[in-house]
This record gives C-alpha cells, sequence and structure tokens, in this order.
C-alpha cells in the first residue's frame, strides 16, 4: 500500500486531517487498528469550550477560539451529531467558587470576549434544578457541545468521501526506514510506504515514537436519564459537568487519573462523578444510571497539544490534546494538512512544537 502520507489513528483528530489533505488533492491512507473513534473521541464529553476550558490568555486560548469558529462551518456538514453552540455555563457554589468565577470574568472582560455574569436567580432560570447552594454564575454564549458517540463515524465518513482510505483492523508495529529515512509505516498487514507519517494515535502516541511526551489520563463519565427535550447548558463547578443530550441523557463528569494504560471504570470513579452530579443538581438522586465509561486522554506535560515535527524526519505529530480533543480537533487538522502541504498555517505553530519536551 502506498499514499502521500499515512496517518496512525482514526479518531477525530486523524480523520479530520485525512478530510482535510484529501480535499488538497493529497492521497491519504489512515491505519487504524480497531474502528474509528473507538478509543477517547468517543468516550469524550463533546465540550467546545474554548473559553470556559481556557485558562486564560495565551497560545490555548488563540487556538481554541479559532477552532470554535471553525465548528460552526464544519457540523452542517457532518449531518446529525447532536452539535449545539448553545451556551455554557460555569456556577459557583460557595465563596471560593465566587473568587474563581471572578477572575474567569474579568480576563475573558478585558479580551472583550462574549460573557455574561448571573446573579442566582438568573442562573435558575436559565438552568432549573440546580441546587439552591448556586450563588452565582458565569454565560459564555459562544461556546457549545457535541455528541462525541456520534462524531468519529460521521468525520471517518466524510473524509472516505472525499478520498481518503480508512483501514482497520491492522496494528502498527513501527516506522519502516530505507537507512535512517522514515519511508512509511510497518504494520502487521504489512508497509504502508508514504512521503510523510503523522502519528494522530492520541494516548498511544508513545507507543508509536517512544520519545514524544504524551501519557494516558483516564476520564470517567456516568450517563443518567433525565427528561427527554430538556436541553440547557453545559454546566461546570469547579468539580465537573454535566452534559444534557436531546435524548434525556445527562452526562455527568469526568476524572482525572494517571493510572497508565488501565481504561476501566472503577467504584471510587463513579463515587467522584456521582457526587458532581448531586452537587450540582440534587433531583437527579432518583436518576436511572444508563451506561458509564472510562477513556484515556493524551496528556502532555504543560497541558498543550504536539503539533508539528517529532524530531525524526518524515514523521509529523498530532496529538496530546488532553481534555479538549473534540474542541480542537478542526484548527488542529487544519494547521497540520497546511503544514503537509507547505502552505502558510492560520497560526503560528511554535508553542506546540512537538520538540519543546525533547
Amino acid at each position: 500500500m502506498q499514499a502521500d502520507i499515512a496517518i496512525v489513528g482514526a479518531g477525530v483528530m486523524g480523520c479530520a486531517l485525512a478530510l482535510e489533505l484529501a480535499e488538497r488533492g493529497r492521497s491519504v491512507v489512515v491505519l487504524e487498528r480497531s474502528i474509528p473513534g473507538a478509543e477517547a473521541s468517543s468516550a469524550a464529553g463533546g465540550i467546545l469550550g474554548a473559553q470556559a476550558e481556557s485558562p486564560g490568555p495565551g497560545p490555548f486560548l488563540e487556538l481554541a477560539l479559532a477552532s470554535r469558529a471553525l465548528w460552526r462551518g464544519l457540523a452542517p456538514r457532518l449531518g446529525e451529531v447532536g452539535y449545539r453552540d448553545s451556551g455554557l455555563l460555569k456556577v459557583a457554589l460557595d465563596e471560593a467558587d465566587l473568587v474563581w468565577l471572578e477572575g474567569i470574568a474579568r480576563w475573558n472582560e478585558q479580551l472583550g470576549l462574549p460573557c455574561r455574569r448571573l446573579d442566582a436567580h438568573e442562573v435558575a432560570s436559565l438552568q432549573p434544578g440546580l441546587s439552591s447552594q448556586v450563588m452565582a454564575g458565569l454565560l459564555f454564549p459562544e461556546d457549545g457541545v457535541v455528541d462525541a458517540q456520534l462524531l468519529p463515524s460521521a468525520l471517518a465518513a466524510l473524509a472516505t468521501s472525499a478520498g481518503a482510505r480508512i483501514v482497520s483492523g491492522g496494528e502498527v508495529r513501527g516506522l519502516a526506514r530505507e537507512g535512517r529515512r522514515v519511508i512509511g509505516l510497518e504494520t502487521s498487514k504489512g508497509a504502508v510506504l508514504a512521503d510523510k507519517v503523522v502519528i494522530c494515535a492520541g494516548a498511544w502516541t508513545r507507543k508509536v515514537l517512544p520519545t514524544l511526551s504524551v501519557e494516558p489520563v483516564r476520564g470517567q463519565i456516568l450517563v443518567l436519564r433525565g427528561e427527554p427535550g430538556q436541553l440547557g447548558p453545559v454546566t461546570f463547578s469547579r468539580q465537573g459537568y454535566m452534559v444534557p443530550r436531546a435524548d434525556g441523557r445527562v452526562l455527568v463528569g469526568s476524572t482525572m487519573e494517571r493510572v497508565g494504560f488501565v481504561d476501566e471504570v472503577t467504584l471510587g470513579g463513579l463515587h467522584r462523578v456521582s457526587g458532581i452530579a448531586m452537587e450540582l443538581m440534587p433531583g437527579l438522586s432518583g436518576a436511572r444510571v444508563v451506561d458509564y465509561w472510562a477513556g484515556l486522554r493524551p496528556g502532555t506535560p504543560d497541558n498543550l497539544p504536539l503539533i508539528g515535527p517529532s524530531g525524526r524526519e518524515g514523521v509529523e505529530v498530532l496529538s496530546g490534546h488532553f481534555r479538549n480533543g473534540i474542541l480542537l480537533t478542526p484548527i488542529s487538522a487544519r494547521l497540520m494538512a497546511q503544514r503537509l502541504c507547505g502552505e502558510r498555517t492560520d497560526l503560528s505553530l511554535a508553542p506546540f512544537d512537538p520538540r519543546r519536551f525533547l
């Protein structure tokens, strides 16, 4: 098998990159050991919190805002994937939370970004059923959400329709070399020759190239049965979040655990996330548990993604997006495609250069 570019991993990042490249006329093959999006992509909450998830001004915020803008154009092409840009709410439950919210509101206002301060009555009107302990809120009206369980297959189908090939069921065993030059990948199904290799393997990135600084961070999510059609915004406290779906499901998350490649659901993890639900919305105490799962996020030492050269000639990296992989998918894929095709990138890739940890 041969292509201009071989991509390792058919999660949302790999499929979005394949789409960008195929639409630029490049021949692309995406290698996936399982099925597209079977790992962290479909396990995510799907929160598009460009402002809500940013720690403040800096490279992450710039990347996140650019990606949120791209989502508005990408979502209609994907069909029904539960995309909503209906806002995201952060709430304060005690005095320490009020200080936390004030800091977030201040830097957003200083940058002229849309956010709205809410008192307890306004919060209750926006999101009925929240705890009476809620003292105030902060609404980010342009943040949103997508259903991460529907997204991977939709992205894979779009990439395939553009001409990309997605090959499932084979395992990448290493880089194929000709002398010191990388010429593709060695897989359980044979060699795949390519001018460039891009590693989009998420938490498993170091399994392909051990020099890269990515480690798995487990997150556990609990799914409750709520009332269909009662769609308020995604709601955050300092402890966690709740994501309402149109069909009445409510996703509650999430833990952050550095336990290696163990993606099991644990009693302690479920206790943690059920506590988040009870704190935010006590009325859910009688809600039926309909599902739960765990996923492994790809974390980096500085919580910024890896976008660019790996330090090995012919090998690029698109990984390490930690808890914001869904949000950052459109811009990350576009930037990498621009780089691979010799175009000027929309944003500087310097803050995300994978070689910063070498």
